[in-house]
């Protein structure tokens, strides 16, 4: 019998593009299920499980209302930056705990962060709860960030490439939605893959551990729907 105490939390995406030269991911389509019958791990044991993995997650994020990519440019954020250009919009993405992620900067090793009055911040540090997100994926594949700390609040950039007063959701719902280009860096060559000049031949043996990676999420996403029929019985 399964505890009702369990939780289990999946994201697949169902469609993927891959290549070697150019080492990103489309997230095209993907689907997000959520059940309360796994167990639930400590905060504890998810950061030591963190520490453990064998590759970094990259993302650049593709703001479809300015058709750009979000960088940090002059102590500022926008959605200005150009796709050949992966110095200022390559972000790492570090998991706090179950759905919630902080974005830093790869180039600055700054946070995006919001401020008090509901503005996008850099800190130095992203410790702070503001600077926390839980990343939605709607039904046509696109990526959403709302804040951990603020209620309904998400992030958004205008046709300019600024910042989209998140007051505006429900009327340009379009502002806040992203295109997530992904790519994973291994841990022994992150500290040679310099944004300005992104890594893409590594080693056999380093890339067949990032496959086993892929593969141990598409199994977890086979079981989640097992144990979806499971309740359902």
């Amino acid at each position: 019998m399964i505890s009702r105490s369990f939780k289990v939390t999946a994201v697949v995406s169902d469609v993927q593009k891959f290549s070697d030269s150019f080492p990103y991911r489309y997230d095209i389509t993907a689907t997000t299920a959520k059940y309360n019958f796994h167990k639930k791990r400590s905060f504890e044991d998810h950061q030591k499980s963190n520490k453990i993995k064998l590759s970094t997650t990259i993302w650049r994020l593709k703001n479809v209302c300015s058709g750009s990519f979000v960088q940090s440019y002059l102590k500022t954020v926008d959605a200005n930056g150009e796709e050949t250009d992966t110095c200022y919009s390559e972000l790492e993405i570090q998991s706090l705990d179950f759905g919630i992620i902080a974005i830093k900067h790869r180039l600055t090793k700054k946070y995006i962060c919001y401020n008090r009055r509901r503005r996008l911040t850099l800190k130095n540090e992203g410790l702070d709860p503001k600077c926390y997100f839980s990343e939605i994926i709607n039904s046509h594949g696109y990526t959403k960030l709302k804040s951990n700390y603020f209620k309904d609040i998400f992030l958004g950039f205008n046709q300019r490439g600024r910042f989209q007063d998140p007051s505006r959701y429900h009327q340009k719902k379009h502002c806040f939605l992203f295109t997530k280009l992904q790519r994973y860096i291994p841990n022994a060559y992150i500290s040679h893959d310099h944004p300005c000049f992104p890594t893409t031949n590594y080693t056999t043996t380093t890339k067949s551990e990032i496959q086993l990676n892929e593969q141990e999420q598409f199994h977890s996403m086979i079981r989640n729907k097992y144990l979806e029929k499971i309740r359902a019985t």
